[in-house]
């Protein structure tokens, strides 16, 4: 679970300092947008690869 996380808080870090380079009008609120948005991709993705781990098949 630490794996979203990390994820979503480097790419605030990573997107709030390029939108400061960029001198943005709100380069926060951008960011956390952008941050959010990353986070439930990886979020999505981090379940689904749970879901298939654990999925047994009845033959």
């Amino acid at each position: 679970m630490k794996t979203p996380i990390l994820i979503g808080i480097s790419a605030f870090i990573l997107f709030y300092v390029l939108l400061i380079i960029l001198e943005a009008s709100y380069p926060l609120g951008g960011s956390l947008i952008i941050a959010f948005l990353i986070f439930e991709i990886a979020l999505y993705h981090y379940f689904k690869r749970q879901r298939d781990r654990h999925r047994t098949f009845d033959d």
